[in-house]
């Protein structure tokens, strides 16, 4: 099939893109999105939602942090554990070339579907393209380039092909050029990028970020300095701006390692978050909205108030470091006759999930700890030290959590 006769479905992906379903769950073009190299030209894309997705896996499946939601391949390979990936998809020169990767609230499972399939997707979903061109990676193998939206963010990804070989497909194919929506960010893990390439890459898509691999040594394209990242993981999120220059990012392919003090904290941090967890993930909707007789809580606001300001506070220490991560704040009224619940429909395992994602996002940027003392005030904190602010979100969730153990042998209980 000629890429000509792909045109037109992938331009009605693309107004769904633009113009289709969302709703306001807990995604919006404010959150930031992670993308991570790995060795060999692996790379994840995480989200708020906490969705992975990855690309070219195949060796180092092992590196990653945990089994990706979605793994995209060249080939549908055997794979020996069950358990990876979730959902697996090999792209071909036929069929289907527009997909969504969506998991609703209250549902256990992702789905993997085709574009048409998922009309009333959530404001979570991950929507994946192939793009109609051909090339092929630096060995000769088939290479076929991927656009993953989310968030507002546009990342394309060149397949693991040369920076040379992915601006001839594309300056090839202008009617996809033209089509393709605001990019914010084209990944191209092959190493020793031509400059020149860069430069032309920029100059026809115009992205907000080309983001290369840091073995490739570049200081410099052209008159633009490389901005250099030592570990491997980059924040994205949404913008507004147009006609800014394009940055270029180098990006290493090993994540940044916490000393072992910070570690103890986060660990212990992270043992309370899943304790309390185990506490809510079992409640039903009835339960999680409960309200005692003596004026206290109910159970779901002292999940999303554990939530919130595990987010509000390290978000604010994240923003200070790199604006690119948002300030985010989600904490519910204080009082409970103000109290409206966020969603007062998720069961206590979707709010069990929503902790969950927040302990994941704190980790997955902790490297903006990086030269902190933790004992000295942090960035962007009115009050908090790395040290304490990690102590007291250890406390705050048992405390809470002691709570709401207390309400579940209340006379009037919901049984179910």
């Amino acid at each position: 099939m000629q890429a000509r006769s792909l045109v037109p479905s992938f331009f009605v992906c693309l107004v769904c893109l633009i113009c289709g379903p969302a709703s306001n769950l807990f995604a919006d073009e404010g959150h930031p999105v992670a993308v991570r190299f790995w060795p060999d030209q692996g790379v994840t894309v995480e989200t708020m939602w906490n969705v992975h997705v990855g690309l070219r896996n195949n060796y180092t499946k092992d590196s990653l942090p945990r089994v990706p939601d979605l793994e995209l391949r060249l080939a549908r390979e055997p794979v020996g554990d069950v358990t990876y990936p979730r959902h697996l998809h090999a792209w071909t020169g036929a069929g289907s070339h527009e997909f969504v990767l969506d998991r609703k609230p209250n549902q256990e499972e992702s789905i993997w579907s085709k574009a048409e399939e998922a009309q009333d997707r959530s404001g979570n979903a991950v929507l994946v393209w192939q793009i109609p061109v051909e090339l092929a990676t630096a060995e000769g193998a088939p290479a076929f380039v991927s656009m993953i939206a989310v968030d507002g963010v546009r990342i394309v990804d060149a397949g693991g092909a040369t920076a040379q070989a992915f601006l001839a497909a594309m300056q090839g194919s202008p009617a996809q050029v033209r089509m393709l929506p605001s990019v914010d960010a084209i990944l191209l893990t092959a190493p020793k990028p031509d400059p020149k390439s860069l430069q032309a890459i920029a100059e026809l898509m115009k992205p907000r970020l080309i983001v290369i691999a840091a073995s490739a040594g570049l200081d410099s394209v052209g008159d633009a300095e490389v901005r250099k990242i030592s570990h491997n993981t980059l924040a994205l999120s949404a913008s507004k701006e147009k006609g800014v220059a394009t940055t270029y990012v180098s990006l290493g392919d090993a994540p940044w390692s916490m000393g072992e003090e910070m570690a103890d904290l986060y660990a212990k941090k992270e043992a309370a978050c899943k304790s309390s967890r185990e506490v809510f993930a079992p409640l039903s909707v009835e339960q999680m909205n409960f309200v005692p007789g003596d004026g206290s809580h109910t159970p779901r606001w002292n999940a999303e108030h554990m939530m919130g300001r595990e987010l509000g506070f390290f978000s604010q220490i994240f923003n200070a470091v790199d604006p690119a991560i948002p300030v985010i704040d989600l904490n519910p009224k204080q009082m409970p006759d103000q109290y409206q619940a966020a969603h007062p429909d998720w069961t206590g395992a979707e709010e069990a999930r929503q902790m969950e994602r927040v302990e994941a996002y704190s980790r997955r940027f902790a490297f903006l700890y990086e030269g902190m003392d933790l004992n000295e005030r942090a960035k962007g904190s009115r009050m908090w030290t790395p040290r304490t602010l990690l102590r007291q979100m250890d406390r705050h969730y048992t405390e809470h959590t002691d709570n709401v153990r207390k309400k579940t042998k209340l006379p009037n209980w919901p049984a179910k």
